[in-house]
């Protein structure tokens, strides 16, 4: 029998909560899987949750904001690398398009601008102003399109060494490494 589980009730179904994530790219592909504001995304799974609240109690606020970023991007990340894999498109969908630029305006108002909440840090200054100044322009003009280079500005800034290897994905191995290591028992409740 398969289960479908709805976002409201992710928490509390007992195999999510057993089974930790492998990687961070599985981790975001779980979490990151509509457009809204991280703390949303993340609240309602809880390994996203326990690892959130790892990070704030460590005061890592650089890899904290690296995976809220990461999270927040995935949703665009995911659609987009769909469409590439369909090269016969000439054109991008509508809700593609859509969605980009959805992401693009948040990421301004939430990583990149100089008021935002959780300022991200890239290991390039240039690829994280050339990133601002695009989502800035996007916001500015709302008859303008996100292009592929605005799309692939964001695409290097989510695989930004202090964004991916050394910032969220090192501090996710790490935490699922202090983890308590989940035996056959708990296998075998994850499939009932």
């Amino acid at each position: 029998m398969i289960r479908t589980i709805s976002p409201a009730n992710r928490s509390l179904d007992p195999s999510i909560q057993m089974t930790s994530p492998r990687s961070l790219e599985e981790l975001l592909s779980q979490v990151g899987k509509s457009v809204r504001h991280p703390d949303e995304s993340i609240s309602s799974h809880p390994w996203a949750k326990r690892f959130t609240d790892h990070l704030e109690a460590r005061d890592m606020t650089d890899e904290l904001a690296a995976f809220k970023f990461l999270v927040y991007t995935q949703p665009i990340a995911s659609l987009w690398e769909d469409d590439n894999q369909k090269k016969k498109k000439k054109k991008r969908p509508v809700a593609s398009v859509a969605k980009a630029r959805e992401v693009l305006e948040g990421c301004h108002d939430l990583f990149l601008d100089e008021g935002a909440p959780e300022q991200i840090c890239l290991s390039n200054p240039e690829l994280r102003e050339r990133l601002r100044e695009a989502c800035k322009r996007l916001k500015a003009d709302s008859g303008r399109e996100p292009g592929e280079e605005d799309v692939s500005l964001l695409f290097r800034a989510r695989r930004d060494p202090d964004v991916w290897q050394e910032g969220a994905e090192k501090r996710l191995a790490r935490f699922l490494s202090q983890q308590p290591h989940q035996g056959p028992l708990a296998c075998l409740l994850s499939i009932l």
